[in-house]
């Protein structure tokens, strides 16, 4: 119900827009609506602020229900990982301006397409591998520095200390889900081309 509300209103919003037109008729138009306009922007805001706590709690839940599926451990893992963030966007930085101005190489690849087409096989590995360099008391640093500062995924997550508290308190039990060598093999190839692709737009336009 919630979302369908949103999205109602998300629609009335986008229909309400101003025009970009400079005629008289644009400019009664955009003055007529002006109010509706504001009016429903005003009801979005105040069904999202009405809704964030519920959004938070949900998202709670679903760190439990990860907890049961995965384990425990990894998921507090993966939460862990969430604050090395800052350490993954640096190392996809690096990769992307080595591939824009590295020179030399086969012929081949001695072109700026194929380098980016060299590289779009192995970015996300190497960014993987720089995650995986950091170390554990760096993590620590890391988990102090989210406590204090309150670090979230984005404005309607819980602060990510704290759902690391929520998993940590969940009772310990085996994982509900084992990933084993052909699932995890599946995934892989479920991923890689659009992985590829991504990779490829990212090194052709930079990482914004």
């Amino acid at each position: 119900m919630v979302s369908s509300a949103l999205n109602s209103l998300t629609t009335w919003l986008y229909m309400l827009l101003p025009s970009g037109g400079r005629s008289l008729l644009d400019t009664f138009s955009n003055l007529l609506t002006a109010l509706p306009r504001w009016g429903v922007y005003g009801l979005i805001l105040l069904l999202d602020q009405a809704t964030l706590r519920n959004s938070q709690r949900a998202e709670y839940l679903a760190d439990g229900a990860a907890a049961r599926l995965a384990g425990r451990d990894a998921a507090a893992g993966v939460m862990e990982r969430l604050l090395a963030a800052r350490s993954a966007e640096t190392a996809l930085r690096r990769e992307v301006v080595a591939t824009r101005t590295r020179t030399g190489g086969p012929a081949r690849r001695d072109t700026p397409a194929g380098r980016r087409e060299e590289a779009a096989g192995v970015l996300w590995e190497r960014v993987a591998a720089e995650v995986r360099r950091v170390p554990a008391h760096e993590y620590e640093r890391l988990r102090r520095v989210a406590a204090r500062r309150g670090h979230c995924v984005d404005s309607t997550h819980p602060p990510t200390h704290l759902r690391i508290r929520h998993i940590a308190r969940t009772p310990a039990r085996e994982p509900g889900l084992e990933l084993g060598p052909e699932r995890a093999a599946a995934v892989d190839t479920e991923l890689e081309q659009p992985g590829r692709t991504v990779a490829r737009l990212l090194l052709r336009d930079g990482a914004a």
